[in-house]
Parts: structure tokens; sequence; C-alpha cells
């Protein structure tokens, strides 16, 4: 936005007022649609029977050192958290159930960490990454998982959504 901007060119931003999923999925069934992005979640679970794969991205900073796909593990800096085995008793926040970032790899980490179900708070849904990011800054949350290209370009344009977050483990 603010590189568009630079140029002087008219940016106009809309943000959803609730979740858009059903209306993303409505868009990549359509036969309309020549091109677009999914998450891999909902390619594995309902897409692929609709979609073929063109391409995917190679994001540079967002892999471990294998060259896997990772997401950030984050909590409030108020916490005082430091890795993910220190959760228990706090309440995440999960962009939406058919998101392999901000839904299941949280849920990955915290059985990897073997926590029980009830040692964690019920979840909220965000619709989003950056509203999740939002619901921590509000302490209407106190983990999420994040996917890690969207965490790096909104430390860069957003970073009021990243102060005060700190990256506790990868998902």
């Amino acid at each position: 936005v603010d590189a568009l901007a630079s140029c002087g060119q008219v940016v106009h931003v809309e943000t959803p007022d609730g979740l858009v999923h059903e209306k993303l999925m409505e868009m990549w069934r359509s036969n309309q649609t020549a091109l677009s992005q999914s998450c891999g979640l909902p390619f594995v679970e309902d897409l692929h029977e609709h979609v073929d794969v063109v391409g995917t991205f190679l994001w540079t900073d967002v892999s471990d050192p294998q060259g896997r796909y990772q997401t950030v593990i984050v909590a409030r800096e108020a916490l005082n958290v430091s890795n993910i085995c220190e959760l228990g008793g706090l309440r995440p926040v999960v962009s939406n159930t058919q998101s392999l970032s901000g839904w299941c790899s949280l849920g990955v980490a915290l059985a990897e960490a073997k926590f029980a179900k009830n040692s964690v708070q019920p979840y909220v849904m965000s619709g989003g990454h950056a509203r999740s990011l939002q619901m921590l800054q509000d302490g209407e949350a106190d983990i999420a998982s994040i996917d890690s290209a969207t965490y790096q370009l909104l430390s860069r344009h957003r970073p009021a959504l990243v102060n005060n977050v700190r990256v506790i483990g990868y998902g």
C-alpha cells in the first residue's frame, strides 16, 4: 500500500467486517477465476477436486533449514512466555478452521508439546492473520499461529500489529 501511494497511485484498502472464507471458496471454485492463491489446507480438504495447482511460491526467510514452509507461533509480550511449552491456560486465536497456518499448525505444535486439551482455553476465531495479531494487541487472545510470509509483510508494512508480540516457536 505504501509503495503504491509513494508512486502517486490512489490506494483504497478494504478489509472485511467478518469472515470471508465462504466467499473465497466460491471464488476459488468459480469458472470465472483464471488464477488465484489458496492456503494449503482448503486445497487438500476440498479444492483439489475443483482446481489445478500451477505453481507454488518460494518465499525467502520463511522456511526451516530443510526448506519446508513453517508458521510462527506468537504470544503477547506481556505474558513473558518464551516457548510453546509454557502456554498452558492461555487463550488461542485462530484465523479460521480451514487454515493450515492459522489453525492446523497451532494444533500440531500444542499436541507436540503434549498439552492436554483442557490445558488450553477454547479458541476464538479471527477471520485472518492480521486480525489475529490485532486480537493479541487488544488483549482478546494470548497466542496465535501466523503464516510466516504474512508475518514478515505485516512486520514491514503494519508494524503496530507485531509490536509487543514475541515469536515463541514455529509450526
